[in-house]
């Protein structure tokens, strides 16, 4: 379950004050790095024993 990763462009674009807001409400204080979403993938690809995860790679947004 990939998190945040690229800003909404176009007519969704934030200012960076916005972009600071989400920050700052992430427990991380972070955006997602591609590479942490790859790691995470990987890391399910080349297990034998793990079936139906649910992988929140998201710096804790949105997460419960």
């Amino acid at each position: 379950a990939p998190g945040m990763v690229l800003w909404p462009e176009g007519q969704n674009v934030l200012g960076e004050d916005e972009k600071q807001c989400i920050l700052q409400e992430t427990p991380l204080k972070k955006k997602v790095d591609p590479f942490s979403i790859a790691k995470a993938v990987s890391f399910l690809l080349n297990s034998e024993d793990i079936t139906g995860e649910v992988i929140h790679v998201s710096a804790g947004r949105g997460v419960l």
